[in-house]
């Protein structure tokens, strides 16, 4: 989008894919399938946070999971919470190395307002004092 100075919306991007011929092809006129391999490395694990509704002791209430996987082999590990605590965040983690067995070489947070205070102008993340002590927990 970059080399050929796209202006329009991310969105549009959709409507148009680049065909291995060098024209572009309709996704929803012609039914011409895209999609974005992904690769994930070994030792390199995701987490966030979620909400559902689950029914305890027959009563329905908003519970809020911890999820940690682990792209390269599908593994995952979710676990329940009464709220998304610092508490449920710092557990959720040492359950997660448990049930793995160890520690990714680096787990990446989808902006989880647990673990990022904010983003800062240049993109970069401002991490809360917590995640930092995961990060490293020399200091």
């Amino acid at each position: 989008m970059v080399t050929r100075r796209y202006v329009g919306l991310h969105t549009s991007v959709g409507g148009l894919v680049e065909s291995p011929s060098g024209g572009s092809r309709r996704v929803w006129s012609d039914g011409f399938e895209v999609f974005v391999p992904l690769r994930h490395e070994p030792g390199h694990a995701q987490v966030d946070f979620g909400e559902a509704l689950a029914v305890i002791g027959g009563v329905e209430r908003k519970i809020h999971f911890f999820a940690m996987d682990l792209p390269h082999s599908d593994a995952c590990l979710v676990q329940a919470y009464p709220s998304e605590s610092s508490e449920a965040f710092c557990e959720g983690h040492n359950v997660s190395f448990e049930f793995f067995g160890g520690v990714p070489c680096s787990i990446l947070y989808d902006n989880l307002k647990l673990a990022v205070a904010c983003i800062l102008g240049d993109g970069r993340r401002q991490r809360r004092l917590h995640a930092l002590t995961l990060a490293n927990p020399l200091l």
